[in-house]
């Protein structure tokens, strides 16, 4: 048997949390395990202590972020999969809608959704996320909407 590192968590973990971090509320990041900790997380709550959960809206603008950016820098693509990839992103984590909802809309199953976008979206979504939190120094603001130019 493997026998586990200590200290740092490994991607898979870190990529459980940050989807289950998604799909949470300010007031669930607040605490939540692990990825409140972080560095740009702990920086920017000492910097907003005055805001309702200062560490849960420190991750919610991370987290966004990270989607945010994955989504820009994925682009548009003529490749059905990476198209996939960007709906999966924007549908699920942008606009909140279940993977039952986006294996309706794409007439399969949510094994599929999954398999198709869902696995890669989130280990993308965690790279970034992770690079972003790991960083200081940096400000965190919230993103412009990020959409096609008009």
């Amino acid at each position: 048997m493997a026998e586990m590192r200590r200290g740092r968590k490994s991607q898979e973990a870190y990529r459980e949390l940050v989807g289950k971090a998604l799909l949470s509320d300010r007031f669930t990041l607040d605490e939540f395990p692990v990825l409140s900790q972080l560095p740009a997380v702990e920086q920017w709550a000492a910097a907003h202590p005055r805001d309702l959960c200062p560490r849960g809206k420190a991750l919610q603008l991370l987290l966004r972020q990270a989607v945010a950016e994955v989504i820009a820098s994925v682009g548009e693509a003529d490749d059905v999969a990476v198209r996939r990839l960007v709906e999966y992103l924007q549908l699920r984590y942008q606009q909140g809608i279940s993977v039952k909802g986006i294996a309706d809309r794409w007439g399969c199953s949510t094994v599929q959704v999954w398999r198709a976008a869902g696995q890669r979206a989130l280990d993308l979504v965690t790279a970034r996320f992770l690079d972003l939190a790991r960083a200081t120094g940096q400000s965190m603001t919230p993103l412009k909407v990020v959409g096609k130019a008009g």
